[in-house]
């Protein structure tokens, strides 16, 4: 969807004057690609007379050209359909009922919500409602068991809701997970309506996937009859599937978008920011999204180990390991702007990455610390020990180089964020 958009725009803005033609040419292009990316119809419609309007208002007015117009309201009509600028409230203490259909990532998405809470140093329990599907409260338990996040089950669900609750009177979060629903049979509204008396929770969040299309309004509009909905959660953005349908129905439906899944991992987990999400779906780069993902990783990797006076491999090899758990490259891309990355250019980015660790895994501590003595005899013994040619080795050397004069160039500033700025570039060049 965006990038059609984006295309559109590119065109627009490329023409050396904006008469009426070219501007209904853009506002079709736009139609096109919300009705493709699911898009409520009455909506496109919707969006497309105000985009008329304020072209026409701003013309008599003459203080903007037709340019600046449409861009600036095609911007401000997707930014308000998306949630507008202002962010949604994230309860720090409280009960939240999560529901969903089946196949949705509902599961998944409790246990990232749970793991998401507990890094901001909240207390967090999960009660496992779903007693429909004998694997659901086993598989939390496989997610969240290493981060010491505590659950609770039990297959009669009025005793496992009271006794759940019970034990975790003293969490600041407590995460109920409710069955996941293929339809609306009268016995699971009843079950789920029991539950939401019962718990009486303070946010009730409805998850719902990217690839869902149009059916997503009729959706939440059914879950908000049953309980009453305050918040959504959008999974599977990470795919090719933009969410268009998901985030416009959200809309229509007046219920805020509070989160969205950006990949398989129990950390792929982000609060929605609307501004933030369509600046980079528009090829607006993100750094601030990327700043603050590297933010929550700082324990990984000092400033002081940055920048110290001596950059080794050693260094290098840790802020890899920052890059890679950043998420997938192709999104750390699109934060940087670079939204048109082949697929197959950024695989081989990744698989890069990938192979430089195995080469430095295969260096020997006094070759890390002090790569100016890796000879070309050194190169084969470690190219032969992480299954990879000599050629590799030397790449992984030519763009620690690289790397290594702009950490001089970084270094006179003494801002981290400055440098990462830098590194983020250096990466960019390099794929």
């Amino acid at each position: 969807m965006f990038e059609k958009i984006r295309a559109s725009v590119k065109r627009l803005l490329s023409l050396p004057l904006v008469d009426e033609k070219a501007m209904e040419d853009a506002i079709r292009d736009i139609q096109r690609a919300l009705i493709l990316a699911d898009v409520d119809i009455h909506l496109v419609a919707e969006l497309s007379e105000k985009i008329r309007k304020k072209a026409r208002e701003a013309k008599e007015k003459d203080y903007l050209s037709a340019k600046e117009v449409v861009l600036k309201v095609v911007y401000d009509e997707l930014l308000r359909i998306l949630g507008g600028k202002d962010k949604p409230r994230i309860l720090t203490k409280g009960k939240v009922l999560v529901m969903g259909l089946y196949g949705q990532g509902k599961t998944t998405t409790v246990a990232k919500l749970a793991r998401y809470y507990q890094k901001r140093g909240l207390k967090v329990g999960i009660v496992c409602c779903d007693v429909h599907r004998a694997a659901a409260y086993e598989q939390i338990n496989q997610l969240v068991r290493k981060y010491n996040i505590e659950t609770f089950f039990d297959t009669n669900i009025e005793k496992c809701l009271k006794e759940g609750l019970t034990r975790f009177k003293d969490k600041d979060i407590v995460i109920i997970d409710s069955a996941g629903r293929d339809s609306f049979k009268e016995d699971l509204i009843g079950e789920l309506r029991k539950i939401n008396e019962i718990a009486e929770p303070d946010e009730k969040i409805l998850v719902i996937s990217a690839d869902i299309g149009q059916s997503a309004r009729k959706h939440i509009e059914s879950f908000n009859r049953v309980v009453g909905i305050n918040g959504i959660i959008i999974t599977k953005m990470d795919s090719s599937a933009k969410g268009g349908g998901a985030l416009a129905a959200a809309y229509l439906c007046n219920a805020k978008v509070k989160f969205i899944g950006t990949g398989e991992k129990i950390d792929d987990i982000e609060e929605f920011d609307a501004e933030r999400y369509l600046r980079a779906m528009l090829g607006f780069a993100d750094i601030e999204g990327l700043l603050r993902k590297v933010k929550e990783l700082e324990k990984d990797i000092s400033e002081e180990e940055i920048w110290k006076e001596k950059f080794t491999l050693k260094t290098f090899y840790r802020q890899l390991q920052v890059m890679q758990k950043l998420g997938p490259l192709k999104q750390v891309m699109q934060m940087m702007g670079l939204v048109n990355l082949p697929d197959e250019a950024v695989r081989v980015g990744e698989e890069k990455l990938k192979k430089f660790k195995y080469i430095m895994d295969s260096m020997r501590r006094v070759e890390l610390e002090n790569p100016e003595i890796i000879d070309y005899k050194r190169m084969q013994r470690i190219a032969k020990g992480s299954g990879t040619t000599v050629k590799d080795v030397k790449e992984l050397l030519q763009y620690y180089n690289q790397t290594k004069k702009l950490m001089k160039i970084a270094k006179s500033e003494k801002k981290l964020k400055r440098f990462l700025r830098k590194f983020g570039l250096s990466l960019q060049n390099a794929f």
